[in-house]
């Protein structure tokens, strides 16, 4: 057997058996992980509760606009799952860090009436999570002044706050026993009183009775003008009650972190374990604007069913295999980041069997997480726009350059693109985050270069045709990424990409006639190269057969 054909033999049995060892194990895994997961869920002592916030609202603009403060992951209550539902308004969600950048944003699309439904699901556990919620940190001076500041409901610097400060303050040893002491003060002096109109910190000092509300503002009031950092807490006790309310407490920062305190229940620096914070700095769980006939209703049920593996009271190795006790946040940015690959194979499965050529296995979904990240439509707008900027200014690019400067001037470029696009979409009343750039911004720089090269090299028509099937593959590969219980399985069950992997390996088999060449199906085939730009390439290469021959 000759040794080229000998080789061919021996990679094949080899893929072959790459393949069939990669099944097994996936398969034998995922069965033994499902299997302990029977057994596993939720410890005796803990409980799983679902808290949901049902918003029914009119309005008569596209503009109208709801954010919603998702809870707060605390020592011993964790959000494991979240679910949306929000026909008829466009999702938006902030990505920082401070307290209000985590809010979910819901935009109308029509006017109308409309229903904004999410759900959450908690984790709550005596014992506390294996995975550790920083409690001891120092805060920036910029939140310092905003936590000692006035405000409309929080007069620190009024005569009334500042009679009753002094009054404290001639009876306190240190700042530890000062907090104590303006906790008791509030809790012994003042009566509470739901349905009283006092919820400011002055008219709750100077009534002597006043709202959980009003209570907690006296006290942030007292604290605020002894120049001790004070916020209120907005969140819920989680249990079954026919009439969930919002509750509302105190945090005080005493130099190394924050101590709660509950005026209504009591409780001082510590908090049972089914308390769970949701807004933290301001009394609106909700917010909203050009809206009316809003109506809110808050629910809390509990969960008799386990909701996956959620862990034991102690930590082991092998939870760093178990990516369902990392928070919220991180789990929904991890499983659309695992979705990733069935866009790849998607992609590979256009290439291999259809005959779809694209600008590299990993554009097209790179693009549909571009548009993931942001929004569809503000996604659309900035990759026509910069296309249309990028196509136009090839047109005015000096013709021997460099990739380098090449690339710096197609980057440039994409920059003005998008300020562009994002002025043009505030300007027709779309406001879109400024943030939702930076993404695309490196996925489109290295398209329009490799769009430039096919220019280039084949022409015009190649060209336009290739980043066609590019954009129609990105656009499968984004209804692949919005499918988030796909991703949160495979987060749960990360085995599953070594059968992604095994299905690629499968892919690279395939040796049979692509759809493209059938008769039917030829408009599929990217068209060749046009005569000119051949004959140009011909004669570039003659010269340069020439040139190397007299160099010689």
């Amino acid at each position: 057997m000759p040794i080229k054909r000998l080789k061919k033999h021996l990679d094949q049995q080899y893929r072959k058996w790459v393949i069939l060892t990669l099944i097994i194990l996936g398969v034998v895994i995922l069965s033994s992980r499902l299997l302990f997961s029977l057994n596993a869920g939720v410890p005796a002592s803990d409980t799983v509760y679902t808290l949901s916030y049902d918003i029914n609202f009119t309005t008569e603009k596209t503009s109208a606009r709801i954010e919603l403060s998702p809870p707060w992951d605390t020592p011993h209550t964790s959000v494991i799952a979240q679910s949306i539902e929000s026909k008829g308004l466009r999702l938006l969600r902030s990505r920082g860090k401070n307290e209000s950048s985590r809010d979910i944003i819901a935009i109308s699309t029509t006017p109308g009436k409309k229903r904004f439904l999410v759900e959450f699901t908690i984790h709550i556990s005596p014992l506390a999570h294996k995975r550790n919620i920083l409690t001891k940190k120092s805060i920036t001076s910029m939140q310092r002044e905003r936590y000692l500041s006035n405000t409309s409901d929080i007069e620190a610097d009024h005569p009334v706050v500042l009679n009753r400060m002094q009054h404290l303050l001639s009876k306190q040893k240190n700042k530890e026993s000062l907090i104590k002491n303006i906790y008791s003060y509030i809790n012994t002096s003042i009566l509470t009183d739901k349905k009283s109109l006092a919820d400011t910190s002055t008219s709750a000092l100077q009534a002597n009775k006043a709202t959980n509300l009003g209570k907690v503002r006296a006290m942030i009031a007292l604290c605020r003008a002894s120049k001790i950092p004070a916020r209120l807490v907005t969140g819920f006790i989680i249990k079954e009650d026919f009439d969930t309310e919002e509750h509302h407490w105190v945090e005080v920062y005493n130099e190394t972190q924050w101590l709660p305190y509950d005026l209504d229940n009591g409780y001082s620096e510590t908090l049972p374990p089914n308390f769970i914070p949701v807004r933290r700095g301001g009394p609106a769980i909700i917010q909203h604007t050009n809206i009316s006939a809003l109506k809110i209703n808050y629910d809390i049920n509990e969960k008799y069913v386990p909701v996956g593996k959620l862990g034991h009271d102690i930590k082991g190795v092998m939870d760093i295999f178990d990516l369902t006790r990392l928070s919220l946040d991180a789990r929904t940015t991890l499983a659309i980041l695992l979705l990733l690959p069935l866009g790849a194979v998607f992609t590979t499965f256009c290439s291999t069997v259809i005959g779809i050529r694209t600008f590299g296995t990993f554009t097209p979904s790179l693009l549909a997480l571009s548009a993931r990240y942001a929004d569809w439509i503000t996604a659309t707008v900035i990759i026509t726009v910069v296309a249309i900027t990028g196509i136009l200014g090839r047109s005015v690019m000096p013709d021997k350059l460099t990739r380098v400067p090449r690339l710096t001037i197609v980057f440039t470029v994409v920059a003005m693109g998008m300020t562009l696009s994002v002025s043009l979409m505030d300007y027709f009343s779309y406001n879109p985050a400024g943030h939702v750039v930076l993404l695309p911004i490196i996925i489109l720089t290295s398209l329009i270069d490799r769009l430039y090269s096919v220019l280039d090299d084949s022409g015009v028509k190649p060209a336009l045709v290739r980043l066609g099937w590019t954009a129609a593959v990105g656009v499968g590969c984004y209804f692949i990424l919005i499918q988030e219980q796909i991703g949160h399985f495979i987060l749960a069950n990360p085995e599953i990409h070594l059968l992604t992997i095994a299905l690629v390996l499968i892919l690279s088999t395939y040796k049979y006639k692509k759809l493209s060449q059938f008769t039917g199906f030829k408009w599929i085939t990217e068209p060749g190269k046009p005569k000119a730009t051949q004959n140009k390439q011909d004669n570039g290469n003659t010269e340069n057969t020439a040139l190397d021959h007299n160099n010689k």
